[in-house]
């Protein structure tokens, strides 16, 4: 508690000539080109449908959101802190533990955080950051300990808070984690310590433990926060998880503003984007955004426009090869009709 190749044979005189093999191994190598060629080409009959959406959304009253967006951590890994007076016997097995963590040596980084805990166990750095090794070692139980361990010593650690809630996360406490968060929220408030950790990383995972708790106003305050609290590239996940909470709130309008913001993010990035497994993935993700605007656009009377994002998640689909939910959407836009 996170695609089929468009298929087209290119005949040319040499491959005429070539084996039955042969011709079969060309024809892949042209689909692989044809589909790339052809989503690109696809993305750019989408940009119509958003230029469309986003002008119709303006005589609604409602805009596209434009403020950046980075992703969202998953683990803190906090900095260190300035010597103290004493000095600190377990700071060269931390140094040691933390380079093994980065490169992915878990057992090492767990033995070399447990010897820092002994030599110095009134140091919470030491605790968050072998529970950071629990946690890679799906160890949950033994990593929410020492996070515990690290807030008793520290109660205005925001990482020890932060990462127990990820803990808690995975456990599926989620009463537990949005505790947590709220706690984190608090202690960033309070004394502004990040450990690299941003107010926008702590409330667009405490959004997300709302929308799983159902608690909608909460989980769009939240969801709404981190959009403003952002600095970074532009995230659709923060719109989707707001659509999601607007829409059991029953503000529909206001949650396909939200869905045509998500695909407006997608539509700009999968141009800059050189995978070709990604942008299919981006492309599959806003089919399913033009679809739930549809959906809620057909709730409200908007049939026209219900109709228009239908479509566009049809083409889509057709770029994608994906037959099933080409005829799926070709129905739902003929009982539209």
């Amino acid at each position: 508690m996170p695609a089929k190749k468009i298929k087209i044979i290119s005949v040319s005189d040499a491959a005429s000539a070539m084996s039955s093999k042969s011709a079969a191994d060309n024809a892949k190598a042209n689909n692989k080109s044809r589909s790339h060629f052809m989503l690109g080409l696809y993305w750019l009959i989408i940009a119509a449908f958003v230029a469309t959406a986003c002008y119709m959304m303006s005589r609604f009253g409602s805009g596209v959101a434009t403020r950046d967006n980075v992703q969202v951590v998953e683990s803190a890994m906090p900095e260190e802190e300035p010597l103290r007076a004493v000095p600190d016997m377990s700071i060269e097995y931390r140094e040691s533990g933390k380079n093994k963590l980065i490169s992915g040596d878990t057992v090492g980084a767990l033995n070399d955080f447990t010897i820092a805990v002994e030599r110095n166990p009134n140091e919470p750095m030491n605790y968050i950051f072998r529970g950071e090794a629990l946690m890679s070692g799906s160890n949950f139980d033994a990593a929410i300990q020492d996070f515990s361990n690290a807030i008793r010593l520290d109660g205005s650690s925001v990482a020890a808070y932060y990462d127990r809630s990820l803990a808690n996360i995975k456990l599926e406490n989620l009463a537990a984690a949005k505790s947590d968060l709220d706690s984190a929220i608090r202690a960033l408030d309070s004394n502004g310590e990040t450990n690299g950790i941003t107010a926008r990383d702590i409330y667009a995972k405490r959004a997300q433990v709302n929308l799983w708790l159902r608690n909608w106003v909460e989980a769009e305050g939240d969801y709404t926060a981190s959009i403003a609290k952002n600095t970074g590239e532009l995230d659709w996940n923060d719109y989707t998880g707001r659509a999601e909470a607007r829409t059991n709130k029953g503000d529909y309008d206001l949650a396909i503003a939200d869905y045509v913001s998500a695909v407006t993010i997608i539509s700009e990035r999968i141009q800059k984007t050189p995978g070709s497994t990604t942008r299919e993935n981006m492309s599959r993700q806003a089919m399913g955004f033009f679809e739930k605007s549809g959906a809620l656009r057909v709730k409200v009377g908007q049939m026209e426009l219900a109709l228009q994002d239908l479509q566009a998640a049809h083409t889509l689909a057709i770029a994608l090869d994906d037959m099933e939910n080409k005829n799926r959407l070709q129905i739902l836009m003929s009982s539209i009709k």
